[in-house]
């Protein structure tokens, strides 16, 4: 019996794992490590034989590569499913108008989460920029509070995340199913809770106008092109994108199987989209975190009472670009690559 063994490699492996791995690395090392030390590992590799010189490029490319998996998990869970599924809503969704989206209530959790996040990357920087203009006591007392007020928040969110899953297996049988008639009290019935949800999404709502319009992703299909593809599907699955609610997210493994299955000649094309908006989403990621990394570093400087925070400018510049990456991972995602899927499977031939 023949049998073959072979390891996958293709452009994405490069583009998405270890060039992001790369970065990450090249960062890491910039901040962690003087320039004498990087250039007397340079010399020291100048000595290497041959030999040794390709067993530590393949050492080193398999390290990168392994590094780029980790930051692309950390991307799928932090962009695809905490960002894009909890926060802003799929492309599908919104592009046909189709419920649900994001409930307010998890709206706000999640925001509040990322909020969180952010304060503790910038609390250094904000530390380092009022230090100039106040004294330093009552500085570093004013960021004990703001810290204590996103600590609160931070609980608050998780608490609001507790409240939501009780809610949800509160209406559920023993076989998984939702019970309609269930009285149980959930978050969007409690008018306290309901009116928090409200206030606090609304408080955030002018960054998702702001991502709209600076992405240009505020339009939608036009409406002969929607009512195709909500008529194929019907047609082809009996499904019922607007009635049936329990299959709207799926609307996008419909049209992503359908398209590919019975129309070859798109696979390229939508496959490319795919691997392009995976690329920005892992960079945008490994700035992130080595933005994170940068914040930690800093952290140690303030708690040791220096005035003078290092690696600030770096800090600010990683922020910045994991903002533009993130919103070109976006404008692929939502204007291109789930559009095309939507228009060629609503006009593809029978």
């Amino acid at each position: 019996m023949e049998t073959s063994f072979s390891l996958p490699f293709n452009s994405y492996d490069f583009f998405g794992y270890i060039l992001p791995g790369t970065f990450f690395s090249m960062g890491f090392m910039y901040v962690f490590h003087e320039k004498s030390e990087l250039t007397e590992l340079i010399t020291t590799c100048k000595d290497i034989n041959a030999f040794g010189a390709v067993f530590i490029l393949l050492a080193l490319l398999a390290g990168l590569y392994f590094i780029g998996q980790i930051i692309g998990s950390i991307s799928h869970l932090l962009y695809d499913r905490l960002i894009i599924r909890n926060i802003i809503g799929y492309p599908f969704q919104y592009i046909l108008d189709l419920p649900p989206r994001p409930e307010k209530s998890m709206r706000l959790v999640y925001l509040l989460l990322l909020f969180c996040i952010l304060q503790f990357i910038l609390a250094p920087t904000y530390y380092e920029f009022f230090c100039k203009f106040y004294d330093w006591n009552t500085v570093w007392e004013d960021l004990i509070v703001w810290l204590l007020v996103c600590f609160g928040l931070f609980v608050l969110s998780f608490w609001l995340r507790l409240r939501l899953v009780c809610s949800v297996l509160s209406r559920m049988d023993e076989h998984g199913n939702f019970i309609e008639e269930a009285k149980e009290d959930s978050i969007e019935e409690n008018k306290i809770l309901a009116y928090i949800c409200d206030f606090g999404v609304s408080a955030f709502r002018y960054i998702f106008v702001l991502l709209r319009k600076i992405s240009s992703t505020d339009t939608k299909v036009n409406d002969d092109i929607r009512m195709k593809f909500i008529n194929r599907v019907r047609d082809e699955y009996k499904i019922d994108l607007e009635c049936e609610k329990k299959y709207n997210s799926d609307a996008y493994w419909i049209g992503y199987i359908g398209l590919l299955t019975d129309e070859s000649k798109h696979v390229g094309k939508v496959e490319n989209w795919m691997n392009l908006y995976g690329c920005l989403r892992n960079y945008s990621c490994s700035f992130l975190i080595i933005a994170i990394v940068v914040a930690v570093s800093q952290w140690k400087s303030v708690l040791d009472g220096e005035i003078e925070i290092p690696n600030t400018k770096v800090l600010i510049a990683l922020l910045v670009l994991c903002f533009i990456l993130f919103i070109r991972y976006w404008i692929i995602y939502f204007g291109y690559y789930s559009k095309y899927i939507i228009r060629a499977f609503a006009l593809k031939e029978k």
